[in-house]
């Protein structure tokens, strides 16, 4: 029989998994990333109390991180404090946080690039992962999400971080082509069945697992500031929404997602529209959608991924454009990369990605500049997993910082060797 729907929104602290998720969490902490740990907050604060600003607010005595002053060719105590809004802020998106535990240009770059966040702001960095809507359900050992929900949380334990979960597509094949099967709506799943290929919930269904996820998350991190997203790039081609449904089908197929989500977390904790890099009229028009699909409600944050050129008026232009659209509410930059897309094309210019750099380091003056960063890279292979061919991050194979950490950090391009980014 499939499972039970969701009870109403409640309390999240005591409910599924909690002592399958603690246990792993302890065994998690004890050979987590050398960073030194401190107390997380008031026992009672499981995410910000009004909007998404609480996230940005500044760690309580203790989280401070402690690292050398260089870690493999990645800066960390020279970083320069920036001039900061009071509700800007700097985050590290880990495609892959089980990855952090294990020593080796990874651990290194994130242990670095947590010390230079901190210095830049004087704020502990937001941390962002992205998992599936069926995270629990998966069970082969070479699709282990549990494990990298289970080490996110302790990642946000350990260093009394506030964090992003962001629901991504079930899988990112470009369904219905070739051998590929078409995308499929599934209304409902057995106990501990998950989606098979090209599947994705029905609203009602989305709704129980992200219940799920939502409750496992809170137990293994009972004190984090959390927020979610509804639904990673549901307008992007290579994902299962869009060839579905239509680029703006999908997006407002989100926007009910966001609302099944808001039900269980509350409105103030779910990001919406989190759309791929666009001009401004496509943004506006995925948000007429994203909203359809909330019948009405105009949600109290949203996330984009600015892969622009933000040295160039109109890589600003489109952000400060979307926010004047959805204003007061907020906008994230979820993804950020020193590489360059939209309208500014690919360049693996170092010049080009120390100034991007500094144009952001110059944006967190302005309010609301929540800026999250990619920072790993995949590893050589046989190591590399599919999905992750993604060489535009933060830090290059070796774990050095690339030209725009050094922009950012208002440091000489010097400092930071790390090869250019080049690929995405």
């Amino acid at each position: 029989m499939p499972d039970p729907a969701p009870t109403a929104p409640g309390p999240l602290r005591g409910r599924l998994l909690v002592a399958i998720l603690v246990t792993v969490l302890v065994g998690l902490v004890g050979v987590a990333i050398g960073v030194t740990s401190g107390p997380t907050g008031d026992e009672d604060r499981r995410a910000p109390s009004s909007s998404p600003a609480a996230a940005t607010t500044p760690p309580p005595t203790g989280t401070t991180p402690t690292t050398p002053a260089d870690i493999a060719g990645f800066p960390s105590s020279t970083c320069a404090p920036a001039t900061v809004a009071a509700d800007s802020a700097l985050g590290l998106g880990l495609p892959r946080p089980a990855r952090l535990a294990q020593p080796g240009p990874e651990q290194s770059a994130f242990t670095a690039a947590l010390g230079c966040l901190q210095r830049i702001t004087g704020r502990t960095p937001i941390l962002r992962t992205q998992l599936p809507i069926d995270a629990l359900r998966r069970t082969s050992a070479t699709d282990d999400e549990r494990s990298e929900l289970t080490a996110f949380a302790a990642l946000l334990v350990q260093h009394g971080a506030p964090g992003v979960v962001s629901i991504r597509s079930h899988d990112f094949t470009a369904c219905g082509s070739g051998d590929r099967p078409e995308p499929e709506e599934r209304t409902s799943l057995a106990a501990g069945e998950a989606l098979g290929r090209c599947q994705y919930p029905s609203p009602e269904l989305y709704r129980q697992l992200f219940a799920e996820i939502a409750n496992a998350v809170a137990a293994a991190a009972p004190n984090a500031a959390l927020q979610y997203t509804a639904w990673n790039e549901p307008d992007h081609p290579d994902f299962t929404l869009e060839p579905a449904l239509g680029r703006n089908g999908a997006a407002r197929r989100a926007g009910e997602y966001w609302t099944q989500a808001a039900a269980v977390v509350g409105a103030d904790h779910v990001l919406a529209g989190e759309f791929a890099d666009h001009d401004l009229a496509t943004l506006l028009t995925l948000r007429g959608a994203f909203v359809e699909g909330t019948g009405g409600v105009a949600p109290l944050a949203w996330a984009i991924h600015p892969y622009r050129d933000l040295t160039a008026g109109s890589g600003f232009s489109v952000l400060d454009g979307f926010a004047k659209a959805v204003a007061p509410a907020p906008v994230w930059d979820t993804e950020v990369t020193p590489r360059l897309s939209g309208e500014g094309g690919l360049t693996g210019d170092p010049s080009a990605q120390f100034a991007r750099g500094g144009a952001l380091r110059s944006a967190l003056a302005a309010p609301g500049r929540r800026v999250v960063l990619y920072l790993l890279t995949p590893p050589p292979p046989p190591a590399t997993r599919v999905a992750d061919h993604w060489d535009s991050a933060l830090a290059d194979r070796e774990g050095r910082a690339r030209p725009f950490v050094c922009g950012l950090a208002g440091l000489p391009a010097a400092d930071c060797p790390g090869d250019p980014a080049a690929y995405g």
